[in-house]
């Protein structure tokens, strides 16, 4: 059900025997609300307000409200109007008239509702030449409010989906970069936005995805304001050292299908995320690489070059997402476990790796690998990485990572600049280490992948071989 408010104006006309200009507003309200239709006749000529025949009606000339002799008249009113219409304790001395229209659909929406009056004589005839002198006229703008907004960014895609219900009128989402502490607007080159109407609610949907241009952004915003409620609906995504912010820069290029365990997950054919085979039916993934709102997931199997359609490749859809339950969208338990709907057909270029067994020590040479970004500020790579890196010592890790880092199932990483390293892109991916895997890719530091003083972090498989096993046994 989404929130109602009513903000409404009031409307005051004054009456006069020469006649006068008609008073003209508008009225805005919520579905499911009311309106409230105020005219104040004042005329000094007029000294028995019981004669007054006082009406209104709507656009099509369908009467919705009567007041004659100091009484309303049921009768003239449409049937349409009969149990929507209310009425005010009316101070005739005064000549103030209110109605209240009740039930507010978006069918009222635009609909014009007019007041007129007479002045009758003893006989209930008019008197002058009043009839059906106009003298307020109001236009009802029923609108829905915004929803808020629903925003989810993918920041190794560098994109981002908003999306929103409501109306009148139809959400126009804007977008906003904050960016050295600046609030820019996005060009609209880098949006595309479609717009719906439901045709049972009336209701409209928009949705609006934004390809995020290249820089160190700090967040981004999208929002939509409603002019008739004068109201602004925004969210905010912050851009945080995290999961999503880490392929592989330097480093090399892999011998095509040396990696047969190696997965690109995707989401409408794009590459997102790394991922590992560890059983047939089961792909070990980072649990921010979630993303369902971009559509079904894919993972490609045996692949070098993922732009192209290798003979080796099989490409297979994720049946199941099991995240650790422990996984709350930021640093902790960031693993999960990708279900397909088929097996995969093992041969030289797909292959499963095993769990592991030992322990990983400080200095202990282990590669990674990933079709992600190959520089700091660059763009995906199409073909298989590789790099080295070298396990770090436990206390530094903690020392610049503090209340980040975890111990218990975390394992981070020291690099060169020469050797290269993870980056936007390669989450997900493997930490291999003698020749075993011991880490999913989880995060890198938030402004530059390349910084030598912020360690590159794993989620530690061997912390979480209980939870993998039982998960696959379901």
């Amino acid at each position: 059900m989404l929130p109602k408010v009513i903000s409404v104006f009031g409307l005051f006309s004054s009456f006069v025997v020469a006649g006068d200009a008609t008073l003209v507003r508008d009225v805005n309200t919520t579905i499911s609300h009311s309106a409230v239709l105020e005219c104040s006749i004042q005329d000094r000529a007029i000294t028995d307000w019981k004669s007054l025949r006082f009406y209104w009606q709507d656009d099509r000339n369908v009467v919705l409200y009567s007041y004659n002799n100091g009484r309303k008249v049921a009768e003239h009113v449409n049937e349409l109007y009969q149990h929507r219409v209310t009425d005010f304790p009316q101070d005739i001395v005064r000549g103030n008239i209110t109605i209240v229209l009740k039930n507010l659909t978006l069918d009222d929406n635009g609909r014009t509702y007019s007041s007129f009056a007479a002045v009758l004589d003893d006989s209930g005839t008019t008197r002058y030449h009043l009839e059906h002198t106009q003298i307020c006229e109001m236009t009802l703008h029923v609108a829905v409010l915004y929803q808020e907004p629903r925003l989810d960014v993918n920041t190794e895609a560098m994109s981002a989906v908003c999306s929103l219900q409501g109306g009148f009128p139809a959400p126009d989402i804007q977008w906003v970069l904050l960016h050295n502490s600046s609030h820019q607007a996005v060009e609209s080159r880098n949006v595309n936005t479609e717009t719906k109407q439901n045709v049972h609610d009336h209701l409209y949907s928009s949705r609006s995805i934004l390809h995020i241009p290249a820089g160190r952004h700090e967040a981004v915003s999208c929002l939509s304001h409603n002019p008739t409620l004068n109201r602004t609906v925004k969210v905010t995504h912050y851009f945080n050292t995290g999961a999503a912010e880490s392929g592989i820069v330097g480093g090399r290029e892999a011998k095509p299908h040396s990696r047969p365990y190696m997965v690109s997950v995707q989401y409408r054919g794009v590459h997102s995320c790394g991922g590992i085979l560890i059983q047939r039916d089961f792909v070990l993934t980072a649990a921010h690489c979630k993303n369902e709102t971009w559509g079904s997931c894919t993972v490609v199997l045996g692949a070098h070059d993922i732009t192209k359609k290798e003979r080796t490749q099989q490409r297979i859809e994720v049946d199941e997402y099991f995240a650790h339950p422990g996984f709350t969208g930021q640093y902790e338990y960031d693993i999960m476990l990708l279900k397909l709907k088929k097996k995969a057909k093992l041969s030289k270029n797909v292959k499963t790796i095993g769990l592991p067994e030992g322990k990983t020590s400080a200095n202990m040479k282990c590669a990674v690998a990933g079709w992600g970004w190959t520089t700091a500020h660059d763009c995906p790579s199409n073909v298989l990485k590789e790099a080295t890196e070298n396990i770090e010592a436990t206390s530094n890790c903690e020392n610049i990572w503090q209340q980040y880092f975890n111990s218990d199932h975390m394992i981070c990483t020291n690099f060169t600049k020469k050797s290269g390293g993870i980056c936007r892109g390669d989450s997900g991916g493997p930490l291999i280490c003698k020749n075993k895997l011991q880490g999913v890719t989880a995060y890198t530091s938030p402004e530059d992948c390349t910084d030598l003083s912020y360690p590159h972090v794993f989620t530690k498989v061997r912390f979480f071989i209980p939870w993998i096993k039982e998960t696959m046994k379901k």
